[in-house]
């Protein structure tokens, strides 16, 4: 059936059909038209962010949890401050549609010198820009409008990137054609022949009993993974570990799961579990500095059966298969030729902590772990923060959000904001640092403003803690300013619900995040902690990349 809508409404309702119920941005006059067509229709509730950096923090968040999100911002000045936060999204394949309000299509045929521009005509430039860091661009006419939204968005919701489109002033409210339903691309599956070919060369590999262990990347879950890779593991009882990148992917709690591998820093049995095997599997792996603790692993990766989204390769070659029918070979393969059994896991023994002893972060880590549910999602930022969380064994059910390879301080706010809109009934447990929080605070307030009901845990350790432990500890550049943390509350949601704390002591932080479902609200609790203490983890990788430079 053929109708005519507007512009705006076409790009909302195929937002809508996509899953998209929240956007994200900042108001701007070349944006207002696309605003009020969407307040007109009223199916997509629209989430006013402090700035377009945040918005675009938040859109990410959102858009893990959920499988898409979309913002809006103004042309130039606008699109440019969200431009960090796209780039981000875009290096760790997060699926966020950014729209942009632009001036008239009168306006730039006659090049005219307009604001928000460098006043000289050419109303290309930024889309110049954003073709580095999406996966499809575009300018909409009246003429094109429907095509191009449907060929962006699908390239966003296939490759898992941002797409950009920019609808002029005088485009949003115009009349275009659309026929229903809507249409969609089919995942093409690889030829039969591709199939026999990769499932024969997995069953020379496996024809005789290996040693198989495996490894599950941020592409896994990113691309509709998680359960089928999870379901492997437990089949087959597979040796396996999580990643910095693609934490919780995995099912830490299971039998098999031996830990966190992070290269060299990597504990001893994980390490020799992983990389003594004779086959690792890698679903969704990309071995950043990060991934292998700054290049300090010891995988043969002549070994290791690399599944990537749309290709495998085995012994090196490579087979273009999609992730989910490399799984598939992969388990039925692998019910015929069965890997050696996987031995007895050799686990460090819960941490113990004494109640009334100063926080520091070993003891802080332990009790926040211990304080999660399958119910929670943890959002953590940059610094001593992630890798304190990274440290932390998820229940089965719980969700982890960090930005490990772009890593843009200050993420973690704001992304917290966009995982709960996007998963309310969630225990949302933002984790941030005092010199990362100083860069978005500015989001608690959309918090307050919201109602929203979340737990944000700041480290006050007076700067930039892993800074320190890199260079010159003592040095200004490492400090912030000294903010009392506990006012911002009451100063960004006057008359709103949050209760505040501040912790010194274990016990003190024990009480507090037991108490967290025992209200409606914003739960802000400062933790206040040595200066220069750090997670485990972090010093281990640290100590591991300086014993490698110096061989």
């Amino acid at each position: 059936m053929t109708t005519s809508i507007r512009v705006a409404d076409y790009l909302y309702q195929r937002l809508k059909h996509a899953g998209v119920d929240h956007l994200f941005g900042v108001p701007g006059d070349y944006n207002l038209w696309l605003l009020e067509a969407l307040l007109q229709q009223g199916q997509i509730e629209w989430t006013s962010n402090a700035n377009e950096l945040n918005a675009a923090y938040a859109a990410d968040g959102y858009a893990r949890t959920k499988g898409l999100a979309a913002l809006i911002t103004t042309f130039g000045v606008g699109e440019l401050s969200a431009l960090n936060g796209i780039a981000g999204s875009a290096a760790e394949h997060v699926p966020v549609l950014h729209i942009v309000g632009a001036p008239p299509l009168s306006a730039q045929a006659t090049k005219s010198p307009m604001h928000h521009t460098f006043g000289d005509g050419d109303f290309q430039r930024f889309l110049r820009i954003h073709a580095e860091v999406s996966a499809g661009c575009s300018m909409l006419t009246p003429e094109n409008a429907v095509g191009e939204i449907d060929r962006v968005l699908n390239l966003v919701l296939e490759q898992k990137k941002p797409g950009y489109l920019v609808i002029p002033m005088d485009v949003v409210n115009h009349l275009v054609a659309v026929v229903e339903p809507w249409p969609t691309r089919p995942v093409q599956p690889a030829p039969p022949a591709v199939l026999a070919d990769f499932r024969h060369a997995l069953a020379a590999c496996l024809a005789q009993p290996k040693r198989v262990s495996l490894l599950a990347g941020h592409l896994a879950e990113r691309f509709g993974a998680k359960h089928s890779v999870r379901s492997l593991v437990q089949a087959h009882a597979l040796i396996s570990a999580s990643l910095l990148m693609g934490k919780g992917t995995l099912d830490e709690r299971a039998d098999s799961h031996i830990g966190l591998y992070v290269g060299g820093a990597s504990e001893p049995y994980v390490k020799q579990a992983i990389e003594g095997c004779d086959l690792v599997i890698a679903v969704g792996v990309t071995f950043t500095d990060a991934v292998t603790g700054g290049f300090t692993d010891g995988l043969d990766h002549a070994k290791v059966l690399d599944i990537q989204p749309f290709s495998t390769r085995l012994h090196g070659l490579d087979y273009p298969l999609c992730m989910h029918e490399a799984i598939q070979c992969l388990d039925d393969v692998l019910k015929d030729h069965r890997p050696l059994p996987a031995q007895p896991s050799t686990r460090a023994p819960a941490a113990s902590f004494a109640p009334d002893a100063a926080l520091n972060q070993a003891d802080l880590w332990t009790i926040v772990g211990q304080s999660l549910t399958d119910n929670d999602i943890i959002v953590a930022d940059l610094g001593t923060t992630f890798f304190g969380a990274a440290s932390i064994t998820l229940p089965q059910g719980a969700g982890f959000v960090a930005q490990p390879l772009w890593g843009s301080i200050g993420f973690s706010i704001p992304a917290a904001y966009g995982v709960k809109k996007a998963a309310p009934g969630s225990r949302v447990l933002l984790i941030v640092g005092d010199g990362s929080a100083l860069l978005t605070a500015q989001e608690i307030g959309s918090m307050l403003r919201d109602d929203l009901t979340l737990t944000i845990l700041l480290l006050n350790n007076e700067g930039y803690t892993i800074e320190r432990l890199i260079c010159n500890p003592e040095r200004a550049y490492h400090d912030v300013p000294a903010w009392d943390w506990t006012q911002l509350p009451g100063l960004m949601g006057k008359g709103k619900a949050y209760d505040t704390h501040t912790v010194t002591t274990n016990q003190q932080l024990v009480d507090v995040l037991a108490e967290r479902d025992e209200r409606a609200g914003l739960r802000f609790i400062e933790a206040r902690l040595p200066k220069l203490d750090a997670p485990v983890l972090m010093t281990t990788i640290t100590d591991a990349i300086t014993q490698k430079q110096s061989q």
